[in-house]
């Protein structure tokens, strides 16, 4: 709980159809959009009052469940409501369409369901090893680099949010509430400090008047994952400060 709110982490995966959503409690749930998916979008492009309208998944108190009263696209079972990409309108989070159709019915044109409960058994969410989220044993880089710029750890808050099935070995989703940057991030027996093994590119934002919580869309970014691009998002070059994600 962050700042008198739940914070809620919805990560889309590698196929842009499924994403994983973690409720208030940490519990992952699975949803599934089973049309021709293309890009889906979960922004809403800063529509007044459409947050809980489109996120109709969660109880009163941010845990998976459904809403007291049904949606209003008429499926009574949990779920949640995207729309698809469109590169004109879709790459400012607070941008509305430049139609003017930033309305609920053109935000929730998409639905995506919870998949079934055979499909939930995972203890922990399995993300493959790739290009864009590497294993590497990267810690000591991070401080050297930080070392040559005289820079030290900050005191920006951060936190684990949850464990990752990463390959052959388990990581943490890491969110820094200084800059909402999510990073996954595997604790390095060698150098007790932390390897960095992504980044996930912040794509939405919805606050949930229901239930107090706030839930933010990431997904992986879409290049390959190089620890200076990584650094260079945490330096504060100007000062002799280092806007680093871990105290």
């Amino acid at each position: 709980e962050t700042q008198n709110h739940i914070l809620c982490l919805a990560v889309v995966r590698e196929n842009g159809a499924d994403l994983v959503l973690f409720d208030a409690t940490g519990v992952p749930r699975s949803f599934t959009y089973s049309g021709d998916a293309g890009k889906l979008c979960f922004s809403t492009h800063g529509a007044d009052a459409v947050d809980d309208l489109l996120t109709p998944c969660f109880d009163e108190d941010g845990n998976h469940g459904a809403p007291d009263e049904g949606c209003f696209c008429g499926v009574d079972t949990p779920h949640l409501h995207a729309h698809l990409h469109d590169p004109k309108t879709c790459e400012d989070d607070m941008k509305r369409n430049a139609q003017g159709e930033s309305d609920v019915q053109y935000l929730a044109q998409l639905t995506l369901h919870p998949k079934h409960d055979s499909e939930q058994q995972e203890l922990l969410v399995n993300m493959a090893v790739s290009a864009q989220l590497p294993k590497q044993c990267n810690s000591e880089e991070v401080l050297r680099h930080m070392n040559q710029h005289g820079l030290s750890h900050g005191s920006i808050h951060q936190r684990r949010m949850h464990k990752i099935q990463h390959g052959d070995h388990e990581d943490f989703l890491v969110h820094n509430e200084t800059t909402g940057d999510l990073t996954l991030e595997h604790p390095c027996d060698s150098c007790g400090d932390n390897d960095v093994h992504g980044q996930f590119m912040l794509v939405g934002k919805r606050r949930l008047q229901d239930s107090n919580t706030q839930l933010h869309f990431f997904k992986v970014a879409p290049t390959p994952f190089h620890i200076l691009d990584h650094l260079s998002c945490l330096f504060d070059m100007n000062t002799d400060r280092v806007m680093a994600a871990r105290p």
